[in-house]
């Protein structure tokens, strides 16, 4: 599984903002555990974003986005759904 690094976005009183990056070819053959892995890490540290780029992830299994984690992906900015331009999940 790939080793996950977050860098800090923003600190408060608070909260800790962690921002996690992740690509295709850092999922293998199936993406669940390693963004599941990336939404726990961001959520221990305060909460934040994990950012999926334009890419197809496949998930085997299920991953729980947790309540102080935000889950996102590059959307084509097109609208002709390609691929290659957004981000797909694979279930």
């Amino acid at each position: 599984m790939k080793e996950i690094d977050y860098r800090l976005v923003g600190t408060g009183a608070f909260y800790t903002v962690a921002s996690v990056t992740l690509t295709p070819a850092d999922c293998a053959s199936d993406a669940s555990g390693v963004i599941g892995k990336a939404v726990e890490l961001t959520a221990v540290n305060g909460g934040g974003t994990v950012f999926l780029e334009a890419g197809e992830y496949v998930l085997e299994t299920p991953v729980t986005v947790r309540t102080s984690v935000i889950l996102c992906g590059a959307a084509d900015p097109t609208g002709d759904a390609d691929p290659k331009a957004q981000t797909v999940l694979l279930m």
